[in-house]
């Protein structure tokens, strides 16, 4: 077997070391019948053409590939001709050539590879033909003395960083072909004074269908930049596409444009004044922050989402059009604003929106309304304060009563549908709240820290209760959480200390991480059925926990879920099959596990789950299939879905009627069961 190895290895070295050769100091492998490509091996110094033809053992080859790495770091070579017979150059083939002034691209190549001329320092100037359709990665970067680039109109994409730090670079055209500008594409291109971006009405002669990306950060840096035309075939500008354009004066956009992305425009501390056109429907946060020169923006009818102008100092008035519907976080906070006209169709205004300007510190104290949103609570609050939220108000910002330690109560009315985040963080005095049937979540840190809230009302129309919020609530002694609710996050009840006890309703199906951690006086937690995970450290350190009932749909709890549950006695794992627990999942297995009746077997033989003091049967009543205890409509439905084969029961709770099977007759049994 060696030996068959060995001549089959002995003939590849042979075949390839045949097919490598030498034509007038210019290296070559043969690639087909009748081409060959060149290949890294020769020394090249100085000038060499490369011929359309050569010889080799008598037959005449095409040159048409230059592989990958073939003239990597000839530092003396000045220039290099290739003749039109090449179609494809590899990546890396011309990297770090620091002497290579001039290079002609054949007429047919179709890719430029990734990094083909990085760090050629000395290249001038560079005609990308007409069949190219992609510029590689980091294609040119660094070439910092690279004037002019003239790129075909088939070239659909420009890689990451293909232009990185070309300082010398002076203008740009990049044809409307082109559907994507990858990220850093021009990034550092100092001596950079104008960029016109997909503006051309043509390719090849042909309508142009494509649409096109400006990338993430494309032109960062680019401080010479005075004028960029965004032609009618780009539809998105990236994040931070324009960054730090401190010299740009002008930008002209076509009308396809729909997305201005986050800090595209950010630091432009030149630009007077943009044309929006009626295609947006968003601009990102921070779009056109700290654009100091900017003194008229018109905001088109299209915009849904509005946001990024903080820190514009010469906007001194902002009309928004009917089409916004909201108002990012820190949108105009700090600009000149005077006046503001806004639509009707606002819904959500961000946090800090209008922060810091004039019109915002000419307002009275109290609560500051803008259009149908209560937006922030003004000035100082005295103890003891009721507040009505203004009927028709559809929203409360973010933060909008935050440390607001004197609110004793609030009165929302229905028509409010939204409570932003953190909206009642720190209000310590705030006793008691009912939550109108209209608001459907409850927003990440909406009542954290409210230490004096004892009781609070959550409607059946919140579906959700997001990330701490009401960490930290240490006089909330129970909670209510409705059947509508599926969702609980991240440390929603964490360092609720007072809390004593939690029934999860049948409708939540997730349970985030540390959502009940260091709730030192929750004694007992019943989680329902349709919970299938138990996040990691979701009941940490509640040391006075002393039983729990895991329903029978949970497959996994993770690590810490029970950590330092030091009084734990019992724990009811109503799932058949033993869940997926971890080695830190409890802390302390000195336990009463109770199983369903036939499990016993497989929690015991389970790594983890033997590890409890003792295992017992679950005695379940017939009837309550579902395992909580009750006997209701919850278990008409448990037992339909184990008839469809979409749950799993044991079947002694299933047959109601004792006949010995589980069949439909045993619905009408548990339903007139229940009906008695």
């Amino acid at each position: 077997m060696k030996r068959i190895l060995f001549i089959t290895l002995a003939v590849l070295l042979s075949t390839l070391s045949a097919s490598a050769f030498e034509f007038k100091g210019i290296n070559y492998t043969v690639i087909g019948d009748k081409s060959v490509g060149v290949v890294k091996g020769g020394y090249y110094n100085h000038k060499i053409t490369i011929p359309e033809q050569v010889t080799y053992c008598g037959k005449n080859y095409y040159v048409t590939k230059i592989w990958s790495e073939a003239f990597i770091d000839c530092k003396e070579l000045t220039s290099i001709s290739i003749p039109n017979t090449v179609t494809e150059i590899g990546d890396w083939a011309f990297r770090g050539c620091t002497q290579l002034t001039s290079v002609n691209i054949p007429n047919y190549v179709t890719k430029i590879g990734e990094m083909t001329f990085y760090e050629c320092e000395k290249l001038h100037s560079v005609t990308i033909p007409n069949f190219v359709e992609e510029i590689g990665g980091m294609a040119f970067y660094g070439c910092t003395d690279l004037t002019s680039v003239t790129i075909g109109n088939s070239v659909t994409e420009i890689g990451e960083k293909a232009f990185f730090d070309c300082t010398s670079l002076t203008s740009i055209d990049i044809p409307s072909s082109v559907r994507y500008i990858g990220e850093k594409a021009f990034l550092g291109c100092s001596g950079l004074t104008s960029a016109t971006i997909g503006n051309s009405t043509s390719k090849n002669g042909n309508s142009v269908t494509e649409i096109g990306e400006i990338g993430r950060y494309a032109f960062v840096g680019c401080t010479a930049l005075t004028s960029v035309t965004i032609g009618n075939f780009v539809t998105k500008i990236g994040d931070n596409a324009f960054y730090g354009c401190t010299g740009l004066t002008s930008v002209s956009i076509g009308n396809s444009l729909t997305t201005i992305g986050n800090f595209a425009f950010e630091n432009c501390t030149s630009l007077a004044s943009i044309n929006i056109p009626n295609s947006v429907t968003s601009i990102g946060g921070d779009a056109f922050r700290d654009c100091k020169s900017l003194r008229s923006v018109t905001i088109p009818n299209s915009v849904i989402y509005l946001d990024g102008f903080s820190g514009c100092t010469g906007l001194t008035s902002m009309t928004i059009p009917n089409s916004v519907t909201t108002i990012g976080d820190g949108a105009f906070a700090g600009c000149s604003l005077t006046s503001v006209n806004i639509g009707n169709s606002v819904t959500t205004i961000g946090y800090r929106a209008f922060d810091m300007t004039p019109w915002y510190n000419s307002q009275p104290d109290g609560l500051v309304y803008i259009g149908k949103v209560a937006y922030d609570f003004k000035g100082k609050m005295e103890s003891g304060t009721t507040i009505a939220i203004k009927e028709g108000s559809v929203s409360i910002s973010p933060f909008a009563f935050y440390a607001c330690t004197g609110l004793k109560s609030i009165i929302i009315p229905n028509s409010v549908t939204e409570i932003g985040k953190g909206v009642f963080k720190g209000c310590t005095g705030l006793a008691s709240i009912t939550i109108p049937n209209s608001v459907t979540e409850i927003g990440s840190e909406t009542f954290s820290g409210c230490t004096g809230l004892t009781s609070i009302t959550i409607p059946n129309s919140v579906t959700e209760i997001n990330w701490y919020a009401f960490k930290g609530c240490t006089s909330l002694t129970s909670i209510i959480i409705p059947n509508s609710v599926t969702e609980i996050g991240k440390s929603a009840f964490s360092g609720c200390t007072g809390l004593t006890s939690v029934t999860f309703p049948n409708s939540v199906t997730e349970i985030g991480e540390g959502v009940f951690e260091g709730c030192t006086d929750l004694i007992s937690v019943t989680i329902g059925n349709s919970v299938t995970e138990i996040g990691e450290k979701t009941f940490l350190g509640c040391t006075e926990l002393t039983s729990i009932i895991i329903g029978n749909s949970v497959t996994e709890i993770e690590d810490y879920a029970f950590c330092d549950c030091k009084k734990l006695k019992n724990v009811y794992s109503l799932n058949p099959a033993p869940p997926v627990i971890y080695y830190n999942t409890f802390s302390s297995y000195d336990a009463d596990l109770f199983v369903p009746k036939k499990s016993i077997y497989k929690y015991k033989k389970n790594g983890y789950w033997k590890r409890f003091k003792s295992i017992s049967e679950i005695n379940v009543e017939t009837g309550d299939i579902d395992g909580d205890g009750e006997i209701n409509v919850g278990d008409v439905t448990a037992l339909i879905n184990k008839l469809l084969n979409v749950a799993s029961f044991d079947d002694d709770v299933c047959d109601i009627n004792g006949d010995g099977e589980v069949n439909v007759t045993d619905v009408t049994s548990l339903i007139n069961m229940i009906l008695e």
